[in-house]
């Protein structure tokens, strides 16, 4: 799963939502394997939501680098992805992989 165009720069107001189901009683690994979003100081400005199935936030990310790596492991059997832009800098986005 990437961000849109990855790994060209991702467009202006993107609200974009991904939800991966697995079968019952399974639970999902994810992998970041590239991640850069705009980030403006401190503040998130461009940022994807991690959120199991049962409504807990698992991870918010922002910012981050090429050589960035990092692993969620769920609660349930979904995992709902969400990546938000604003309509100012763009950069590369992220990629992901998952699987049981």
């Amino acid at each position: 799963m990437t961000s849109p165009n990855y790994p060209e720069k991702y467009p202006n107001d993107v609200h974009l939502t991904r939800t991966i189901v697995v079968p019952k009683g399974n639970i999902v690994t994810l992998l970041f394997t590239d991640f850069a979003v705009e980030k403006e100081y401190s503040t998130p400005v461009d940022y994807v939501i991690v959120t199991d199935g049962d409504d807990t936030r698992l991870a918010k990310f922002h910012g981050g680098s090429s050589d960035w790596k990092f692993e969620i492991v769920s609660h349930t059997e979904t995992v709902i992805v969400t990546f938000v832009t604003d309509g100012s800098v763009n950069a590369k986005g992220w990629r992901l992989e998952w699987g049981l």
